[in-house]
């Protein structure tokens, strides 16, 4: 049932993101100048690629891109530009063709609904001043919760159980980082009208930097913080504690260093057969652990019979 409703949801997702994306097109038009609009997809890849992934959601710099092609081209340009830089980042550089169109079908509704609402309510395509900003802030948020709203169902539809832990925190720093970008975005787009191309794209040109600057810093905290973790539990092994403090130590500070909604530690005998000492997490997380495991039976029998480590990056 669960894959059924799965593949029912992906299947309506890509289907009315596309038929949408293609009536918007049909009726509207792209009405860009291309040269300009390749500059601001490759800068869009270019910031999407140093995103920083938190849970489920890309921290990055790219919405920039895609509120200033707005400014500049309006609704269906930026959906175009949106959409184009998701799915080369998923299709072509994470080479996941699903999760590509998926991502596209749901940058085309909330981008192309948000903009048809902002003209809606009164605001102005091409016309970069402080009497559009509520107008913007409103494109902003509605584009927003959309790509949430449909991120978090299809989350849940695949039996996503992670990310619940972390939603709320990571939608706000999100929605934050959004509602950052506005002025910045608001002053692309002034120079855009203002000066000329050179200048423009000398003006998107921090935006790697900064973004460079953001993902170096997140690697060296999480590079720091493991080695406390490493460190940490090298010191209780060492220790003369008991062993049942031993494996609490080391599972909370597992559980601090990497986002997991839960973490287990197995012993094996001398028979290789692994038996569940300590768990921690929540409870749907934890009832996906057994409590014995054999040689060569499922992942954690795998690991026991080769010894050596497995990781998977996406289950």
């Amino acid at each position: 049932m669960g894959k059924y409703r799965e593949l029912v949801f992906n299947i309506t997702l890509i289907t009315i993101g596309s038929i949408l994306f293609v009536w918007a097109l049909y009726c509207c038009g792209i009405g860009i100048d291309w040269r300009v609009f390749l500059i601001l997809l490759a800068f869009a890849i270019i910031l999407d690629n140093l995103g920083i992934m938190y849970t489920d959601i890309k921290l990055s710099l790219s919405p920039t891109i895609g509120i200033t092609t707005f400014l500049i081209f309006g609704t269906v340009g930026a959906a175009t530009l949106m959409v184009s830089s998701v799915m080369f980042d998923t299709i072509v550089v994470r080479k996941k063709i699903k999760n590509g169109l998926l991502n596209g079908g749901m940058f085309s509704i909330a981008y192309l609904v948000a903009g048809w609402f902002y003209e809606f309510i009164g605001g102005k395509i091409g016309i970069v001043s402080f009497s559009q900003v509520k107008y913007i802030l409103s494109y902003v948020i509605i584009s927003f919760l959309l790509n949430n709203f449909i991120l978090y169902y299809a989350l849940k539809v695949q039996g996503k159980i992670l990310f619940k832990e972390y939603w709320n925190e990571s939608v706000l720093l999100e929605l934050g980082t959004y509602i950052v970008m506005i002025p910045v975005s608001l002053l692309l787009a002034y120079i855009y009208f203002k000066h000329s191309l050179l200048f423009f794209v000398l003006s998107l040109t921090p935006l790697i930097f900064i973004a460079y600057a953001f993902r170096m810093i997140r690697d060296l905290i999480k590079a720091n913080k493991r080695l406390n973790a490493i460190y940490e539990m090298v010191k209780m092994i060492n220790s003369k504690l008991e062993l049942e403090q031993i494996l609490d130590t080391i599972i909370e500070v597992i559980s601090q260093v990497v986002s997991v909604s839960a973490a287990a530690i197995y012993l094996t005998d001398s028979n290789g057969v692994a038996a569940l000492v300590k768990s921690i997490g929540n409870r749907e997380g934890e009832e996906g652990f057994k409590e014995n495991y054999f040689k060569d039976e499922g992942i954690i029998g795998k690991c026991i019979s080769s010894n050596t480590t497995i990781a998977i990056k996406d289950l």
